[in-house]
């Protein structure tokens, strides 16, 4: 049975977070399961931790790079 995942980085702190893995979601490790998530303008970002969702929600264009 395959696991279905996409690897993203926490824009504040560039942890790897694996989208979708059961694995990662038991057992965090090094390519942790995502323990937050924010939308902004119309994207959706995922933080290792509340600590990092938070600052990222106080100042959001600090942390995001421009990918257009």
């Amino acid at each position: 049975m395959a696991d279905e995942k996409q690897t993203v980085q926490c824009p504040v702190c560039h942890t790897e977070i694996e989208i979708g893995s059961q694995v990662a979601k038991l057992y965090g490790a090094v390519r942790a399961a995502p323990r937050a998530q924010s939308s902004y303008e119309g994207r959706d970002y995922f933080f290792c931790c509340k600590a990092c969702k938070k600052k990222f929600d106080e100042e959001p264009k600090k942390y995001i790079k421009d990918k257009k």
